[in-house]
Order: structure tokens, then sequence, then C-alpha cells
């Protein structure tokens, strides 16, 4: 049977790029901005749009297996004025859960006209949340909206219940509740661990309301789920390939092969390989892998495809033509000069590749007085602050041919990166930078966000009964 979601505060879909990159197809998504409905509605033209949540009503929404959004977080953020779940925009996380009500009783409904079998789980099943952490330290006594929103997930499956507050006075990163039928998981991820170079602490909470997965989805090691990942994706390209199309072979990193005509010419082919002729003059191919950290150059040989390959956010060297006899250097270029026969036996034109360790200047210091201050020192090497709506972040780096600190603002094609989307994901028809960035500041991290929906992915298909899956040991 195939795996759905739905998505709340649907922003510029994180939570559907991730959900497809897992099996599991986006079919409805609720968001109230413009620039964010149009991004989605451009990459996502399939999925539907219905509208303003508090206008929503459960039992009319198509069903799906998961339900995913992070409600607005300003309310609950260190950073704002603490009203809480109170609040008018945090408070829009209990309108999640009324939908999730409704949408299940309904579906009970279905269920017992129908005379379905009595195991099979009500959907939704499972439903993810994230969120900043100040929700742990948010409400009166401190700690007090988290505990409200343990008890309204739970309430989901269980009506009244009823949880004592953290332990020692302070909600811990990590925990677990477990139900008769239900089980409820949260945990703080760091996107800086998670393959994007950014600072980026969310508390993740997952529900299963028919099983006790929870606690396995979000604290199983990430290397099991990329292992169920890599197998589902072998398994779909095998039954596409056996269905008489043709897929893609080049799903990875791109791979540009430069292919070197008598010294006249560089041909350039991309994820192909020109012909290799025994009675060639010219010098063998130079190989280059584009988009993974510490790209290498081969000659007459392909460089080492790494776990990160065709990743977004990693560093791509830049390209110089060095003209050696005379001690010219030009560039940066987009295409390497022609290499010859007698490259590296000393005078030659060898490309330059020039790296450089950028520092990340957070915004809120920027023009501003010393001891007006702002996150901590200000400033932090390889890795980026936190994205915000507000904050323009900066780099810091070193021209290593002119020997000197250069400082510029991130671009937009950056924070896609820092956020794990796409390259020029936000970068429709008409977008301007600021709609941009204030939209890539309200998202999610995409890598995180995978993680937790492949673990669901794997669940729902071993309740289905589709195939016979596992966890490896």
């Amino acid at each position: 049977m195939e795996k759905k979601l739905g998505s709340l505060f649907d922003g510029i879909g994180g939570f559907p790029l991730a959900a497809k990159r897992n099996g599991i197809r986006p079919v409805w998504a609720s968001e109230i901005e413009k620039f964010p409905m149009a991004v989605t509605m451009y990459r996502f033209p399939e999925m539907k749009h219905m509208g303003d949540i508090t206008k929503l009503h459960g039992e009319n929404l198509p069903v799906v297996d998961v339900i995913a959004g992070g409600s607005p977080c300003q309310d609950l953020s260190i950073a704002g004025r603490r009203a809480g779940l109170a609040g008018m925009r945090s408070g829009l996380f209990l309108e999640q859960v009324r939908i999730i009500k409704e949408m299940r009783r309904q579906e009970e409904r279905r269920k017992n006209s129908s005379g379905r079998r009595a195991d099979v789980p009500v959907r939704p099943r499972y439903m993810v949340w994230e969120n900043v952490p100040g929700a742990f330290s948010s409400g009166e006594p401190k700690g007090a909206d988290f505990k409200r929103v343990l008890e309204e997930v739970c309430g989901i499956s269980e009506e009244s219940v009823s949880l004592p507050g953290p332990p020692d006075g302070a909600w811990t990163p990590a925990g677990i509740i477990l139900g008769q039928e239900f089980s409820v998981a949260w945990r703080v991820l760091d996107a800086q661990f998670w393959g994007v170079p950014q600072r980026r602490r969310r508390i993740f909470l997952v529900a299963d309301f028919g099983g006790h997965s929870a606690g396995e989805i979000l604290f199983e090691s990430e290397s099991v789920w990329r292992h169920y990942q890599e197998s589902r994706e072998q398994r779909e390209k095998a039954a596409a390939d056996l269905g008489g199309g043709t897929f893609d072979a080049g799903t990875g990193a791109d791979i540009v092969c430069l292919m070197d005509q008598g010294g006249q010419r560089m041909d350039v082919y991309r994820n192909l390989i020109g012909t290799l002729l025994a009675h060639s003059s010219s010098t063998p191919p130079i190989i280059m892998a584009s988009s993974q950290a510490n790209a290498e150059i081969g000659i007459g040989y392909c460089p080492t495809i790494t776990a990160a390959a065709g990743m977004a956010g990693n560093n791509q060297p830049i390209l110089f033509d060095n003209h050696g006899p005379d001690t010219r250097y030009s560039g940066p270029v987009k295409v390497a000069q022609t290499i010859t026969s007698a490259l590296g036996t000393g005078g030659n034109n060898t490309p330059l590749a020039v790296h450089g360790e950028p520092y990340c200047i957070a915004g809120n210091v920027i023009n501003r007085q010393d001891k007006n201050g702002g996150n901590g020192c200000g400033y932090q090497q390889g890795v980026s602050y936190t994205l915000t709506t507000e904050d323009r972040h900066c780099v810091a780096y070193t021209d290593d041919l002119r020997r000197k600190k250069r400082v510029r603002k991130l671009i937009p094609l950056e924070c896609e990166r820092l956020m794990g989307f796409p390259d020029h994901w936000t970068d429709i028809p008409g977008a301007s930078d600021s709609v941009r960035y204030r939209a890539l500041g309200n998202s999610v991290a995409v890598p995180c966000v995978e993680y937790i929906l492949c673990g669901i992915a794997y669940f729902l298909e071993r309740q289905e009964g589709e195939r016979d899956v596992h966890i490896p040991g």
C-alpha cells in the first residue's frame, strides 16, 4: 500500500521533500504565506494545498499515514516574548492536535462500518512535530508548556492523560513515553551533526498511535536507517529497470570528464566518458567529482565517491588557469585549461585549486558596538549560526591569492545548502532574495527530517507486510 503524508505549517516543503526521498507521497499541505506556497506549488505540482489550518476539518481531509509539521515557534523561543502555548502563533500546535483527532475519529468510523481487521492501525498512525528547545522551559511553572504538549499528543490515543512535570525541574533533551497501545518520543537534533554545517538545534517529537516504534525511530542509529533506505532504493531501481524503463544511474554527484583532443581543444562530458582510442595521442581523461568535500581530480582514474556525494552543502574547489612560463594566472574559470602530456614535468600549466576555511559571523553583531554583544563571541569557524527569518549572517574568508581578509553575506543558495535543500530550491520565477531568506529561516533542516521519516517508512512497510524488511544488527 502506498505510504502518504500530510504536511501542516508546510513552509517551503521540507517535510514533503524528505518524505518523497523515503518513498512516502506528500498528498496535501497547509500553509498561508504566499511565497512558501508558490515554492511548493512549483516543486510539488501534484500536492494539494488545503489553506489555513484553523479552517480545516480533519474528517474532510484525504487520509494519510503521517501528519508532520513544525508549529510556529515565536512564542516558545527564548528570543521571543515567551507567551507560550497561550500565544496566537505557537498555540496553533493545538490545531494540529485537533485535526489529527478528527481524522482518526473519522477513520475509526470507516473502519467499523467496513469491517476491517481490528489489528489494522487507525490512520494517521504517526505524528511528527518540530520546534525550538525553548519549549522545554516555556510556561509557568517552568516547562509547563512542554508538559502540555506531551499530554495533548498522548491524549490523541488515550483521553485524559496526565503526566508528571519534568524530573528535577527541567526536561531532558531526549525521552520516551510508552502507553498501552501508543508511544511518544522526543529528541533534540542539531543539524551540524546531520550533514549540513549549521548549528541548528531543534526538538523533534514522534508519536506512534498504533504501537511502540517511536523510540526506535528517534533513537536508532543513523546508519541503520541509511542501510534500510539504500536497500529500498535498490529495490525500486531494480523494479523500474525490470519494468522496461530506464533510470538515471547518475543519482549521486555529477562526474565531469575532460577529454583532451590532441591539445587543440578540451571536450567536456557530464556523467559520460568520451571514446577512448588505443592510438590516441591525447592525454588521459581528467575526471573531477563535483559537489563533494575536498573533491579530487584524477588523471586516468575516477576520484573516490563518498557517502556525501551529491549532498548539498559541500565544498567545491575554485579553479584557476595557471600559465607557468610567465607566472601568470587567470580566473576563476568554469572549465579547466587543456592538460598536456608534459603536465607535472616542471614549468608547465597546472590548474590551481584554492580552498579556505571560512568563518561565520553572526548577523546580530554586524554594525553594532562591541558592548552590544551577540551570540557568544559573534563568530565561529566552519559552522554557520542558526538561520532565522531576521538575521543575515556573513562569511569571513581569506583570499589566498591576494592575501586579504574578505567578508560577505550568505547568499540564498548557501542558505539552501545549510538547510539541506537542493540548490536553487527557492529560486522560482519572481522570487526576491529577501523572501527566500525569510522562507529558509522558517524551514526545517531536511537531513534531520529525512532520518526520522526513513524510520517511519520502515515501520509502515513492516506493518503492511509488503516486503521482508528487517533492521540490520
